[in-house]
């Protein structure tokens, strides 16, 4: 009986996962800058962007993962793949929403 339970239990997550995924696929279309968009490299002007995360541990990953790939890239030229549009981030903790 138990290993029926289970069985359901994977079944049901690998359908949530799918449906999760076609959903993403409909709801997120990935923006590429092109001539025929009216945006080139060249239009970029965001200089700043606020970030939230859904969970500490994800902010905090983001942290790890992007505050030291300057330094750490003249070590290591794998790190220079974790640049954005042949930058690299400057990861800030934000101001508080009141002293914004």
């Amino acid at each position: 009986m138990s290993d029926e339970i289970i069985e359901h239990i994977k079944e049901y997550k690998e359908a949530k996962a799918e449906y999760i995924n076609m959903q993403e696929e409909k709801l997120y279309d990935k923006y590429e800058m092109t001539e025929a968009n009216g945006k080139t490299d060249e239009d970029v002007t965001i200089v700043y962007a606020y970030v939230t995360f859904r969970s500490m541990k994800g902010k905090d990953r983001c942290i790890n993962t992007f505050s030291h790939v300057e330094d750490l890239a003249k070590k290591d030229p794998k790190e220079d793949e974790k640049k954005f549009m042949e930058n690299y981030l400057e990861i800030e903790e934000a101001l508080p929403p009141g002293a914004i």
